[in-house]
């Protein structure tokens, strides 16, 4: 199971994970769900500081499997992809593409 699948989970079940900047997680919902799903996401701290530092492209993924890439701006969190899109069963931080200049362009490296 990954991760993003890990805090869809916990999502579905009522706890909303987010990231208190720089590597704080704040747990919220109801406190005896908080409680079950805070042992499971405590050993993923820094995997989990990772994937909720908002990102502008996320890979999201339907039900059926289908996979489609999504790019926000400003930049989103895992919490606030799934908010947008509820009846997908996850979403995972994709790269931003890199663009090549074209030579002899004024975005060229010198």
């Amino acid at each position: 199971m990954t991760l993003a699948t890990l805090l869809t989970q916990a999502h579905a079940d009522g706890v909303t994970v987010t990231l208190d900047p720089p590597d704080r997680l704040k747990l919220r919902g109801d406190p005896a769900t908080v409680a079950r799903w805070a042992p499971r996401l405590r050993p993923h701290k820094d995997e989990l500081v990772d994937l909720l530092t908002p990102r502008h492209m996320w890979w999201i993924t339907e039900s059926d499997g289908t996979t489609w890439r999504s790019c926000f701006a400003p930049a989103a969190t895992l919490t606030e992809v799934l908010a947008g899109y509820p009846d997908r069963t996850t979403a995972e931080a994709a790269d931003l593409p890199t663009i090549e200049a074209e030579p002899g362009s004024r975005h060229e490296p010198a």
